[in-house]
């Protein structure tokens, strides 16, 4: 038998999780609906994840990583916290390691700029993994475009923002992100990339 299903998101879909193993081509379902192939119940569907599903089938899943201010400092500053590789060398090694992904990579130090290509990526990416350097504590305008968008955002960091100053322990953006991933150093953006492959990620409604 199938294990158990994992809830995706607030109002997501339940979903085993050898899914990607299933033969059955998953189908989009209209709200309250359920293929009861997927070994889905009692859920309601979420559109946008479904698609996610048939990406895998179809062709590369496509990922946009987005790093904001001073992330093109990696391996100069403060590397005891973050690290002694450059981002460059990072993005690389992402880049081999997940080579049958499609994915690219965007970095700034300006706000504007960030929004920008969030609101671009909508109709180029299926998914967003965002590491928003300072922004993360304070910026309202960059929370408010996440939410604007259709795609799932993962947030992530290098460092564990909770045990570190008060200012870095709050995130403005979390409640509009899919998930959070900090602490890991660069395997923080891997662990991302991997929940987006195991299809575990829906779009967070805001309110």
């Amino acid at each position: 038998g199938l294990p158990a299903p994992a809830l995706c998101g607030d109002r997501g879909i339940q979903i085993s999780a050898d899914l990607l193993d299933c033969p059955i081509k998953p189908v989009p379902a209209k709200a309250g609906i359920c293929n009861e192939n997927l070994s889905v119940s009692n859920c309601i569907c979420d559109a946008k994840l479904l698609t996610l599903y048939n990406i895998w089938w179809e062709g590369k899943l496509k990922i946009l990583i987005i790093n904001g201010p001073n992330l093109n400092k990696l391996g100069l500053r403060e590397p005891d916290v973050y690290g002694r590789e450059t981002l460059t060398a990072i993005n690389q090694e992402i880049k081999d390691y997940f080579s049958e992904l499609a994915i690219d990579f965007f970095q700034s130090n300006h706000e504007g700029n960030m929004l920008d290509c969030l609101q671009d990526a909508a109709d180029k990416y299926e998914a967003i993994i965002l590491n928003a350097g300072a922004l993360t504590h304070y910026s309202i305008a960059l929370r408010d475009a996440i939410a604007s968008i259709s795609l799932p955002v993962i947030e992530v960091h290098l460092s564990n923002i909770h045990n570190r100053e008060d200012f870095r322990k709050n995130s403005v953006i979390a409640a509009v992100c899919a998930g959070s991933i900090s602490g890991f150093g660069k395997y923080s953006y891997y662990l991302a990339v991997e929940a987006l492959k195991k299809g575990f990620i829906s779009k967070i409604e805001t309110k």
